[in-house]
């Protein structure tokens, strides 16, 4: 079996992912999920349809505005209906290679325009 080198740690990663996590809170989750729905903001996909019972009432909270974005030293209440989008796990990864992780517009039309190459 091949041996997994330890990868370097980035503090600040590791930093800005500890308070992402206090600030999410389950209750803060919890609340985009009921305002949003299941059905990912993106692409439309919807876990229950697809995998029954083992998909039910899930999917994904994204933050519209990063928290590398805020400025840092002042405090700011998250509005969970206009600070998140739900989207399904493949949305939420590529949302976040974009330049504008917020842009779910352009995440659609890249999808529209891949469905529609693939039916010509």
């Amino acid at each position: 079996m091949e041996e997994i080198e330890n990868a370097p740690v980035d503090l600040e990663e590791k930093k800005r992912l500890k308070i992402h996590q206090k600030f999410e809170g389950r209750a803060n989750t919890k609340a985009v999920k009921k305002i949003h729905g299941y059905q990912c903001q993106v692409c439309n996909f919807d876990f229950e349809r697809i995998y029954g019972e083992l998909g039910k009432e899930y999917i994904e909270a994204h933050h519209l505005i990063p928290y590398a974005d805020l400025e840092a030293g002042k405090s700011r209440r998250l509005d969970p209906h206009k600070d998140f989008a739900v989207l399904c796990s493949n949305c939420h990864r590529m949302i976040h290679k974009m330049s504008s992780p917020a842009d779910l517009q352009k995440l659609r039309e890249i999808i529209q325009q891949e469905i529609t190459t693939i039916k010509c």
